[in-house]
């Protein structure tokens, strides 16, 4: 008996291969292991299954051959028959997997009238909507087998804007259940052996962030700061790109540290950012002897500030930046500006150097493209051209205007909505904000000199020794 072998998958593949919804796209960075999933879920429906009908349709069938009939015919090779005449895998159970291309419209006659159980459309986003439809249509039968489509997907190409509807927003139209489609998102940092097998991956990506830096010097704009990924956590509905700790910790001690070392010294590379409370992740770069090394600072946003103290205490030779205010509800109101204020006090509180504010102008409600209302400092009414100055604008016009480059600050006694902080020519300036509806009377005590002052509803106060 010939035996099957079949390679562990990794998390991303895993979570593919059980999936039991309708509808379910692997999708993400090219270089995700999504063919090596395509290719061994089709053979273990095969063979689980006597007598089901699957089909694997590629754009074209050089594509077909390089990425699946050639690696299963060596794969299969004593299990099924391969007859290159009808593009078809046959079982001893009676189970088939034909092959499919579909590169123009004359290409759709071939799928009139047939009926598969499961379909597998690879780089399915290189489709137009009417051929994954007519395919789609293929999928029938009362014989009591799975009845799935599978679709794995790369940015770009005819069909990404239905796809990203369907599976990144969500948003279905009739006919269309929610409960039947299922996305599992592919990043090229799952695939194990293609990191082992071509890090030229990684190298290319450190040498894009290189190119990156010389054609803005070439154009007179010097960086002197780079993080090279912006919330690697995050796997939502806008354009990311998601990272583990050890993936992290490998790119930039094996890629970009010792690159930009040699092209770019001028140009200090921060870990970031971070986006999240894991200590323990963070602590897998910055223990990591190799990535360390080339790190001078780190950047936190959204759920890093629950551990920003904490990364101050561990790490204090590190410099702090807190890279991006949250983004708020397009609210545009005191409540948005008392929020900012408790932020900035929490991330200057735990050490940070920098404080980062997003957006600087929105127009109407602050909508994005992917539909998330957001706050501004500045919101433009585009019904009458008018620029209307948000309590975010304030506060931030009373921090910015008030302190220069280099003040220290400086340690609150008592208080809970003071900051306070002294400049280098010696002034020292006190920040207060009373988020009361009533006016609040306030004694300030600096050193030796008092003040009893009352503060207006809602306002923020600086105060000038």
């Amino acid at each position: 008996m010939t035996e099957l072998r079949i390679g562990a998958p990794n998390e991303k593949q895993r979570r593919f291969l059980l999936d039991r919804h309708r509808h379910i796209a692997y999708g993400g960075a090219r270089g995700g292991g999504k063919s090596w999933a395509v290719r061994t879920k089709a053979k273990l429906l095969a063979l689980r299954y006597a007598g089901i009908k699957l089909l694997i349709v590629r754009r074209t069938l050089r594509e077909l051959q390089n990425n699946h009939i050639d690696p299963l015919r060596q794969d299969l090779a004593g299990i099924a028959k391969y007859k290159a005449s009808d593009k078809r895998f046959e079982f001893p159970n009676g189970s088939t997997i034909t092959f499919g291309y579909c590169a123009c419209n004359g290409d759709m006659a071939q799928y009139q009238g047939a009926e598969y159980d499961v379909v597998f459309l690879d780089e399915a986003g290189q489709l137009q909507k009417a051929w994954i439809d007519a395919i789609n249509a293929c999928v029938r039968g009362t014989n009591g087998l799975p009845k799935r489509t599978y679709y794995t997907l790369n940015p770009g190409g005819p069909g990404h804007g239905y796809f990203k509807r369907l599976f990144i927003d969500r948003r279905f139209e009739a006919g269309e259940e929610p409960e039947n489609y299922s996305f599992v998102q592919a990043l090229v940092t799952d695939n194990r052996a293609l990191r082992r097998q071509q890090p030229e991956y990684l190298k290319a990506y450190a040498l894009y962030q290189s190119k990156f830096v010389e054609a803005y010097r070439k154009e007179g704009i010097n960086i002197s700061l780079l993080q090279f990924q912006n919330e690697p956590y995050t796997k939502n509905q806008w354009p990311n790109c998601s990272w583990t700790p050890a993936s992290m910790s490998n790119f930039i001690g094996r890629y970009l540290g010792p690159l930009f070392a040699q092209e770019h010294p001028e140009v200090d590379l921060y870990f970031g950012t971070f986006n999240c409370n894991r200590m323990a992740d963070l602590d897998c770069v910055m223990q990591d002897t190799a990535a360390a090394r080339y790190v001078r600072g780190i950047g936190l946003q959204w759920e890093g500030k629950d551990i920003v103290g904490e990364i101050h205490d561990k790490y204090p030779e590190m410099q702090l930046m807190q890279t991006e205010n949250e983004c708020g509800s397009g609210t545009f109101d005191w409540a948005a500006a008392e929020h900012t204020f408790d932020l900035i006090k929490t991330y200057l509180d735990g050490g940070v150097n920098t404080y980062m504010y997003f957006n600087m102008v929105l127009q109407d409600e602050g909508a994005s493209s992917w539909g998330w209302k957001q706050n501004a400092l500045v919101r433009v009414l585009s019904s009458t051209k008018e620029a209307v100055y948000t309590p975010e604008f304030y506060l931030l016009k009373h921090l910015s205007h008030f302190l220069k480059p280099g003040a220290h600050k400086l340690k609150v006694e008592k208080g809970n909505d003071v900051l306070a902080f002294r400049n280098p020519d010696g002034e020292t300036v006190v920040f207060c904000m009373n988020r009361e509806a009533a006016e609040r009377g306030v004694r300030l005590v600096c050193g030796d000199k008092m003040m009893i002052l009352k503060l207006q509803p809602k306002t923020f106060n600086t105060i000038i020794y």
